[in-house]
């Protein structure tokens, strides 16, 4: 959630009804959310972008979209021997005042190298672009119970506890890692794919590297 005027100190992850407590957040009440952006990437020295022509695919609830545009992403983590390939299908809708909407349907994920990752999708339903941002924002505003004065910061074995069994299929915020730095033998930190850790393997998050926009490398 972000607290207002946007940006302010507050915003940050906040975790809501668990364990009895009203509202708590995570980190020291300084930290944005750490979001991971799902757009097709740029080209780059670790991220190598392809048009795959059209192609009919289906989205949520298998609905079917007819000629949408694929598009394939392949991002290399640094230091390993694995990459994340990622395919976009998409359309685009063209609207009266001849500005042009890309609409989401479905991504296809897969980790070529790791088996410990199951290839997947993320399939979209009425995917709508936003066109009034200011107004978005209220829909990550925390709820009342979060502006009053005896709310702090989360207890950090709680949050992993929490991140376990309600997040699991979810990105852990750096607070919710077991491994907080990026101290061990050979280890150092290297630049994250496209600059977003979320990028990096889940055993290659740190704080210190995090703070980098970087993975932990070895």
């Amino acid at each position: 959630g972000f607290k207002y005027p946007y940006g302010a100190v507050g915003s940050g992850t906040y975790y809501i009804k668990c364990d009895a407590v009203d509202c708590c957040y995570s980190g020291d009440g300084t930290d944005m959310p750490d979001l991971k952006k799902w757009d097709i990437g740029p080209e780059g020295l670790l991220t190598k972008v392809k048009y795959l022509g059209k192609r009919d695919t289906t989205e949520l609830f298998n609905n079917s979209v007819k000629g949408a545009e694929a598009w394939s992403q392949v991002t290399q983590i640094p230091f390993a021997k694995i990459g994340i390939d990622y395919t976009f299908y998409i359309t685009r809708k063209t609207n009266p005042d001849n500005t042009t909407d890309i609409i989401t349907h479905r991504i296809d994920y897969s980790a070529p190298g790791d088996p410990k990752l199951k290839a997947g999708s993320i399939l979209y339903g009425d995917f709508k672009v936003i066109k009034n941002i200011t107004a978005f924002r209220d829909v990550f505003r925390p709820p009342a119970v979060c502006d009053a004065d005896s709310v702090r910061s989360c207890d950090e074995d709680k949050v992993r506890k929490w991140e376990r069994k309600y997040f699991s299929r979810s990105q852990p915020p750096r607070y919710a890692t077991d491994k907080s730095s990026c101290t061990g033998p050979h280890e150092f930190c290297c630049p994250a794919p496209m600059d977003d850790v979320s990028n990096c393997p889940a055993g290659a998050r740190t704080s210190d590297c995090d703070a980098k926009k970087s993975c932990c490398c070895a």
